[in-house]
């Protein structure tokens, strides 16, 4: 052995151990670069002295008359390549379509490193992840998955986003990112409607409809057809979660709920769960997961009676309904609803003719609370035979009939989260009752209804109204429905993709 290797060897000790100097003592300053052990310095040397040496890739420190191995490693830490670092957040657009990302880390020294990426907890009940080298695809669930599991409780965690941390390490070093990924369809805003609204049922003024035609919200056309119903409908209430679209109670009582996917041009079929009483003239409102049904004509009993009790089932299950609570208003019947995500409203109703708004906590069942009034100009009359829409703020009330006048051109708005009474938006383009309304959160579509022409009953309408749910102001016209429609088929909207 050298008279070198000699005296390294005994500084370092056998194989290299650290002798007598720890990480935390070590001096700083620029280290040495020598590329094998047998050019390290043996004379000149300076306590502290720090070397690197390319051969072991191992950091030495002097004590001004040899070297001490460190036993520290020396390598590159794993850095973003270039294009390869992820967004701060990412939001997934709708059910159908997966979001890809691109998390690529490189090493100078490494090229293999090792992947320790990983999501919060709520992440496995919104997406399924997976992972191609440096490209990871999240695939999300479906609106009915995923309302599945916030009843049984497993999103605790979220608030329509997750946390998903791209990390890489070479063994030593590491880097990561922690990014926000959202995907609100069920979860963060309102999946209770979409692009596309239906007409679903309803009465031409000879036949009761089974027919179920769409509309692009978005986009003034006539409508098209969509599919046929188990059966026809009318005086019936409409449903969504965005994906699922259901046309329930109605006509004659009959307990049979219709459901379709909203995407998928295509006929009804039967919702296995049943109704708690076979209703007509009912309110219906629907958030992300429940489906409530309040007052109306029990059609079941004998003799037919008015009801004002309040029912719901999950639109997400097959389960039967069950009594929610009951309304304020004593046996509501011809009256409608308008809800955002936790609170729904129960507008007028008649005969007699009421100027009342109940409003519930979707969420909770319990009994209706009193809201407030409909604004002055009806607060004599009441109100009766109208349609609601809106969106997350406003609920807009179209049209109807009082003991003013049966055949009322008015649009009224209502603040959900404020409570008091409602302000005027507007006028229809004519004085009508019986009407549907559907929205996709901007726009606010009126169909169909029937108009007065000298019969008490007045006439069926094909045409379609249409106002900007955030602005107030006069409807202008949409355009026609395929057929004359009137007494109050189902018009809910769900998502077109």
């Amino acid at each position: 052995m050298s008279s070198f290797n000699r005296k390294i060897a005994g500084l370092i000790g056998t194989g290299g151990d650290v002798k007598s100097t720890s990480f935390a003592n070590l001096p700083s300053g620029d280290a040495a670069y020598y590329t094998s052990l047998d050019s390290l310095p043996t004379t000149g040397l300076s306590k502290g002295d720090t070397a690197f040496v390319e051969e072991n890739r191992r950091l030495y420190v002097s004590n001004s008359s040899g070297w001490y191995n460190t036993n520290f490693i020396v390598s590159a830490a794993p850095r973003w390549d270039s294009g390869g670092e992820p967004d701060a957040s990412y939001s997934i657009a709708d059910s159908a379509t997966p979001l890809i990302v691109t998390a690529r880390a490189v090493d100078s020294d490494n090229a293999n490193l090792i992947n320790q990426s990983f999501a919060s907890d709520s992440a496995q009940y919104m997406v399924t992840i997976s992972n191609d080298s440096s490209v990871w695809t999240f695939t999300p669930k479906t609106v009915d998955s995923i309302g599945a599991s916030v009843l049984a409780g497993d999103l605790t965690d979220s608030n329509g986003d997750f946390l998903y941390t791209f990390k890489w390490s070479d063994g030593t070093s590491i880097i990561s990112k922690a990014v926000t990924i959202t995907y609100n369809t069920a979860l963060g805003g309102p999946g209770y409607y979409g692009d596309r609204g239906f007409i679903a049922g309803g009465y031409d003024g000879l036949t009761i409809l089974d027919t179920i035609d769409y509309i692009s919200i978005p986009t003034p056309s006539d409508a098209a057809t969509f599919g046929t119903l188990t059966r026809s409908f009318r005086f019936a209430s409409g449903f969504s979660n965005g994906t699922k679209c259901f046309c329930a109670y109605g006509n004659t009582g009959t307990a049979a709920i219709n459901v379709w996917v909203a995407a998928t041009a295509g006929n009804a079929t039967t919702h296995s769960g049943s109704q708690v009483r076979g209703r007509i003239y009912a309110a219906g409102i629907s958030n992300n997961t429940y489906a409530l049904a309040a007052g109306g004509f029990d059609y079941q009993l004998s003799p037919v009676a008015k009801v004002s009790d309040i029912e719901y089932f999950v639109m997400q299950t097959n389960a039967n309904a069950s009594t929610f609570g009951s309304c304020v208003t004593n046996q509501p019947t011809n009256f409608y609803g308008w809800n955002d995500t936790t609170r729904g409203l129960f507008v007028g109703g008649g005969v007699p003719y009421s100027k009342a708004i109940d409003y519930v906590t979707i969420d909770t069942p319990a009994n209706a609370s009193d809201w407030g009034d409909l604004r002055s100009a009806f607060v004599q009359y009441g109100l009766s035979r109208h349609s609601m829409s809106g969106d997350e703020t406003y609920a807009l009330i179209f049209g109807g009939s009082s003991q003013l006048s049966n055949w009322i051109n008015n649009i009224e708005t209502l603040t959900i989260q404020t409570l008091g009474s409602g302000s005027d938006f507007g006028n229809l383009t004519r004085n009508k009752r019986a009407t549907m309304a559907t929205s996709d959160g901007t726009t606010a579509v009126v169909m169909g209804g029937n108009y007065d022409n000298g019969n008490s009953n007045g006439a069926p309408l094909s045409e379609m109204d249409y106002v900007t749910i955030q602005t107030s102001g006069n409807a202008s016209d949409f355009g026609d429905l395929r057929t004359t429609n009137a007494h109050q088929g189902a018009a809910p909207s769900g998502l077109s993709s």
